[in-house]
Formats: C-alpha cells, sequence, structure tokens
C-alpha cells in the first residue's frame, strides 16, 4: 500500500470494522491491518500460486481466504501471468503500457480463473467497511459488481490508472464517477513516478467527511 493506511485512518478519524482485501496476492498488507487495529479479514486471490503462498502465510482464524477473482459478471476468464515478482503484475487484462514501463516483467502464462461478483460471495459485509483492491486495472469491474457490498463499506482503497496501463482498463476520472455515484469521494492520491500510469488512491463515504 503506497499511501500508509494508518496515516488515512488517523486523518479522518475512521476505524474499519474489517478489511475486504480483492486480488490480495499472499496478503502482505495482513501486518498493517492488524497494526491498525482491524480484526476481521478476507483476503481474495484468484492465482492458483499465489493462493497456496497466501494460505501458507496467513494462518490468522480470523481470515476468510477465497480462490476467486471479482468482477461485473461470473464468468471464467484467462489471467495474464507471469511468474516474476510473485504474481502479483498478474491481470486480466492484457498488458499495453506495463510492457513498456515494466519491461523486466514477463506475461508467459496464462491461467483460467473463475470470476463472482462480490456481491455474490458468501460473506457477512456488513462486518466489514474497508474495501481494497489491487487488481491490475480491473478494479472498476470489481466495483461494477459490487454495489451492494459498497452500502456498507466506508473506504475504498483501490489502485488506479490514468493511462491504458492494461487493454480496456478503467481510467481515474471514470472510476471516480461510478464510486460518486455510490456515495464517495476521493481524498487521497498517489503516483509513484511520472512516467508510470499506475497508482493508489483512496475514497471515503461522502457522510463520513461533511461533504
Amino acid at each position: 500500500m503506497m499511501i500508509p493506511l494508518k496515516n488515512i485512518l488517523d486523518k479522518y478519524k475512521l476505524k474499519p470494522k474489517g478489511v475486504i482485501h480483492v486480488g490480495s496476492n499472499d496478503a502482505d498488507e495482513h501486518g498493517e491491518y492488524i497494526g491498525c487495529g482491524i480484526e476481521r479479514f478476507v483476503y481474495i486471490e484468484p492465482c492458483k500460486e499465489a493462493f497456496e503462498a497466501l494460505s501458507k502465510k496467513v494462518t490468522d482464524q480470523r481470515a476468510i481466504l477465497i480462490n476467486v477473482a471479482c468482477g461485473e459478471h461470473e464468468c471464467n476468464m484467462p489471467m495474464y501471468v507471469s511468474h516474476q515478482n510473485k504474481g502479483m503484475s498478474n491481470s486480466l487484462l492484457e498488458p499495453v503500457l506495463h510492457l513498456k514501463q515494466h519491461p523486466d516483467i514477463i506475461f508467459d502464462d496464462v491461467e483460467v480463473v473463475h470470476v463472482v461478483p462480490l456481491d455474490k460471495l458468501p460473506i457477512e459485509k456488513e462486518k466489514y467497511s474497508l474495501l481494497v483492491t489491487d487488481c491490475e486495472g480491473y478494479d472498476g469491474e470489481v466495483m461494477k459488481g459490487a454495489k451492494e457490498t459498497l452500502k456498507d463499506i466506508d473506504i475504498v482503497y483501490s489502485e488506479v490508472q490514468r493511462g491504458m496501463t492494461r487493454e480496456g482498463n478503467m481510467l481515474i476520472d471514470e472510476f471516480e464517477k461510478l464510486l460518486d455515484k455510490e456515495g464517495f469521494i476521493i481524498v487521497e492520491e498517489f503516483w509513484p513516478s511520472p512516467s508510470l500510469t499506475w497508482g493508489d488512491a483512496v475514497f471515503i463515504r461522502k457522510t463520513l467527511i461533511n461533504v
């Protein structure tokens, strides 16, 4: 997480009931969540190799681990896979500018994964108020399938795009409009480099910050 979560929570005086993390890989953020006082966790990771690593790493009995991808519609889709950097660049969208920005990451494999709308997953969603998505450009599709889930969410922390990092990824302006309709406003964004088209952004429910 390029924007420290604790800084966000302290700044806006928020305390999440729990976190749903879509595209969690092996849940490097688990310790950070615990440090923020979060006590419930849902980690959603579609790729076999990453999910196996997740299952071995996170043994916390409070954590729910789910081996699917999330999107607007339920289906099977090919995932573009790189076995470098622990598969953190795997995506349901074909890499475009990502190939130029990260020439060291080679996508040389495809894995068919099951996609399920977040709204359809058997989670007690009222127990979770933080939604994190790190879906390599597919985050907008995740939000389209999470409209019921978003009703219980206070904070959305997501990867965002300002260019065609991957074929068909939603740009940040459209992403903002989508979440605006669900009652959220962008409060923070971070781009790691002027030459990169991907970054992180945080959205908070408008009613919590008097907007």
